[in-house]
């Protein structure tokens, strides 16, 4: 299932339609994203709560949209001490804030990196942030008072 999503993102990010933009309402791309992971949050148990207004608007690519929340959610699954992750919009961020307890590695986006003890490929923010590159957002990543967030400033 990993590898089928990884595989979605790189086919996506190689394709030309993907790097058209249009207006887009945000909150409805989200949401459609995290319905289609359903089954898993519900069998985990996981929630996610949304906080971005009805009428915020961005220009952008849906697909690439998609790609990009739904990765961060399965990270968050993966990753997050409690069941629980935060997506809001903050002046011009984008942003996914979850808790955790172990130290966050440094580097987190680079290819490869991954905690010791994560099934993973080290392949998940790498790909996150190829996705933020070609929607021209800027990714960053915060670790503050037992909160780990990921920060994609969107440009205008």
């Amino acid at each position: 299932e990993h590898m089928q999503s990884t595989v979605a993102v790189l086919l996506a990010l190689a394709r030309q339609e993907s790097v058209q933009a249009q207006p887009l309402r945000l909150r409805p791309i989200v949401e459609e994203a995290i319905l289609g992971l359903h089954g898993a949050l519900e069998r985990t148990n996981f929630l996610v709560e949304v906080a971005i207004d009805d009428d915020c608007e961005l220009i952008g690519n849906r697909q690439l949209i998609t790609l990009l929340v739904r990765n961060l959610v399965e990270n968050a699954m993966r990753y997050a001490d409690q069941p629980r992750l935060n997506i809001a919009f903050q002046e011009d961020s984008l942003v996914f804030s979850n808790r955790i307890s172990a130290p966050v590695i440094d580097e987190p986006v680079k290819p490869g990196s991954r905690r010791a003890d994560s099934p993973g490929l080290g392949q998940g923010l790498f790909l996150v942030e190829r996705i933020a590159a070609r929607l021209n957002w800027q990714l960053s990543t915060s670790a503050q008072a037992g909160i780990f967030s990921i920060i994609l400033k969107i440009s205008p």
